[in-house]
């Protein structure tokens, strides 16, 4: 039984049901993603402490790629464990090529770039599906892509 479900739904008007839903699926994962942009944007300005940088740092790399595990286990919602694992590094990679907009990039930077962050996405976006399904296989494979996603961002992060 999901958490997050609400017994009384079966009362609820289609309305308000569809609501709900649109809250869990669409308006958490926009939450995150925008506070991942903000908490982004500040740290790079010189207004961030060191210890805000560091705790930053810390949710971008550890926190962040498992939430979609938390809240597909949670929710058991396939499309909000989805948009909540993409929707945040999405907006990191648009922050990302923004601010490099006017600065002369290469073709190739930009390229590898692009496949660095679209492996990243579809990494987390296959985590949230997988924790969703509320199986311990499945759970099993969320984890598998959780470390592949850290293996990845880390070690493909350091050789660009």
């Amino acid at each position: 039984m999901c958490i997050l479900s609400d017994e009384k739904s079966s009362r609820l008007s289609p309305l308000e049901v569809m609501r709900k839903k649109l809250i869990k699926m669409v308006v958490i994962p926009s939450l995150v993603t925008t506070f991942v942009i903000l908490s982004l944007i500040i740290a790079e300005e010189d207004h961030g402490s060191r210890f805000f940088r560091l705790f930053n740092d810390i949710f971008l790399v550890l926190v962040l790629p498992i939430l979609p595990i938390i809240y597909g286990r949670i929710t058991e919602n396939k499309i909000g464990s989805i948009l909540i694992g993409a929707m945040p590094f999405l907006g990191y990679f648009v922050a990302t090529i923004l601010e490099t907009f006017f600065t002369p990039i290469s073709m190739r930077w930009l390229i590898c770039t692009s496949i660095y962050w679209i492996a990243l996405f579809i990494l987390l976006s296959l985590e949230g599906y997988f924790a969703s399904k509320r199986s311990k296989f499945s759970l099993l494979i969320a984890i598998g892509l959780y470390i592949s996603f850290m293996f990845i961002f880390i070690f493909w992060g350091l050789i660009d």
